[in-house]
């Protein structure tokens, strides 16, 4: 163990050491090559790939995924005026700029945030960088596989996929796959070479239009990146912003594309082609809302196998109006769950740590808990267990499911949602309210659905616990296998197709 003394050295060293400080780093960074940048980048990133999120299993070559990003941005916007390398004496230098990224993160999560305070913005500005490295990507991929191949009407999202992207989705989810494999296989290798002649076939012949659509220049990088943090000029900003890897594989500088950070392909392929297929198009996204998701969402519950009775949305008639159920209603037993769903994203700002996204997000999910509230409530006029189900409320579970969690503390959205309501927060009221609806990212929902768990048991299972936790982080149990006969025929089926399209390359020599 160091020393008060060894310690306070090395804190002096670091603060008279300019790679060691953060707002250095856009200048510093113009030393070194694009191509020793990205060079360095894809190194690391593709450990992560290899060794996932347990950077205990990576020891010293491990690098955290969200710094990664942050120096990737970094060095776009560095124009370089001479070619340095990160070997010989400058091979410590990396190390330095990466750890000054890593020390800047306390700095911003301490940001000036409205009312909310350090507990609300480290949460949210640290998670959204971080958990989906955690998760299971089949999940992730299984849920837009189902998403883009839907043709039913009114939406043909199938065909609004192809028309938008140049190329139908397995084509995206298998050059992403292919990719990894590549990049897993060179992770062990400094530098990394993937041969080129294997790059050419699945970019120019195999997938060449899922790789133009996952291709962007280093300007449009940049201009992507400056619009991410609203054109501000702190370079802090980039520590949580949104990094433009996210949505594209590639960087084109020169005559060379680069893969600057693998470890996003998965987030590539699925959940941000949602994103560009959307934009700007809330008519589509509206559509996909009422006929897309809640069938998933259906689907998801309906093929748990533990629910006796499981329903779409119901109408009814209410204050001589037509009114909607929430979106599933299933029956375990006595017990009843409800389902509402929001195809909700987590606003840009937060990351920014801007207090009016904060604010907006809270509204939006506070909404849908006090709707669902009042539809639960309500149940006795579209019931339609035929008395089956139990009439006494300690027997009801809410879900309000959002697409992407944005990490904000579940007290601030309850808050919101008993004011709303004008319910006191000592009543009994208010204890049924935050033990009986929860909200869950559809990850979670996913999470517990495709292991043929029941959701009304999770919700339980953090009954007496404290109401605000993240639910469903424990449960199921450690070990739960997946056993959703659609999920497991989609792995098949794509471990199948990946493996013919490697000997389909071995026979042309692309291999």
């Amino acid at each position: 163990m160091e020393s008060v003394e060894e310690l306070e050295e090395r804190d002096a060293s670091k603060a008279n050491d300019q790679y060691c400080q953060y707002k250095n780093l856009p200048t510093l960074l113009k030393r070194f090559s694009f191509q020793e940048k990205m060079g360095i980048a894809t190194i690391y990133s593709s450990h992560v790939i290899l060794f996932g999120s347990d950077m205990r299993k990576n020891k010293n070559r491990g690098a955290l995924p969200w710094c990664l990003e942050t120096f990737v941005m970094l060095a776009m916007e560095a124009y370089e005026y001479t070619d340095g390398t990160f070997d010989g004496r400058n091979k410590n230098k990396f190390i330095k700029m990466y750890n000054a990224i890593w020390d800047a993160s306390s700095v911003v999560a301490k940001t000036p945030c409205g009312r909310f305070d350090f507990i609300d913005t480290f949460m949210a500005a640290t998670a959204l960088n971080q958990f989906h490295m955690q998760e299971v990507p089949w999940i992730r991929q299984y849920r837009y596989w189902n998403v883009f191949n839907d043709e039913s009407d009114p939406v043909h999202m199938k065909t609004v996929f192809m028309r938008k992207m140049g190329a139908a989705y397995e084509d995206f989810l298998t050059l992403g796959y292919l990719l990894q494999l590549l990049f897993i296989a060179q992770a062990n290798s400094t530098p990394i070479v993937i041969p080129q002649k294997t790059l050419y076939y699945l970019l120019n012949v195999r997938f060449p239009e899922a790789a133009k659509h996952l291709r962007i220049t280093r300007a449009e990088y940049i201009a992507l990146q400056r619009k991410f943090i609203a054109g501000s000029s702190d370079p802090y900003k980039y520590v949580y912003s949104l990094s433009p890897s996210y949505q594209y594989t590639f960087v084109e500088e020169g005559d060379s594309i680069y893969f600057p950070l693998p470890h996003l392909i998965n987030q590539n392929v699925t959940s941000s082609l949602l994103y560009r297929l959307t934009e700007g198009d809330n008519v589509l996204r509206n559509q996909m809302g009422k006929h897309i998701w809640e069938k998933y969402l259906l689907n998801l519950v309906s093929e748990a196998g533990v629910y006796q009775e499981v329903f779409p949305e119901q109408l009814y008639v209410y204050s001589g109006s037509n009114s909607h159920s929430p979106d599933v209603l299933a029956r375990q037993n006595r017990d009843v769950l409800f389902i509402d769903s929001k195809s909700t994203v987590p606003n840009i700002g937060i990351r920014l740590l801007d207090a009016d996204s904060y604010e907006d997000n809270i509204r939006i999910v506070a909404e849908n808990i006090v709707k669902l509230y009042k539809q639960m409530h309500r149940f006795d006029r579209y019931d339609p267990f035929i008395g089956q189900a139990s009439k006494n409320m300690k027997d009801h579970w809410g879900i309000v499911v959002v697409l992407e969690d944005a990490y904000i503390r579940r007290a601030r959205y309850f808050e919101k949602a008993r004011e709303d309501l004008d319910i006191q927060n000592d009543s009994e009221e208010w204890k049924w309210l935050i033990e009986h609806i929860k909200v869950v990212s559809l990850y979670e929902i996913e999470r517990v659905c495709l292991g043929g768990n029941s959701l009304i048991d999770a919700c339980r299972d953090s009954y007496g616990d404290d109401p605000f936790n993240f639910t469903f982080m424990g449960f199921p149990p450690k070990g739960s296998k997946f056993t959703n006969k659609g999920y497991l025929s989609f792995r098949k089926m794509f471990d199948d197709k990946v493996m013919g399209i490697i000997e389909e390359m071995k026979e042309t020599g692309a291999i």
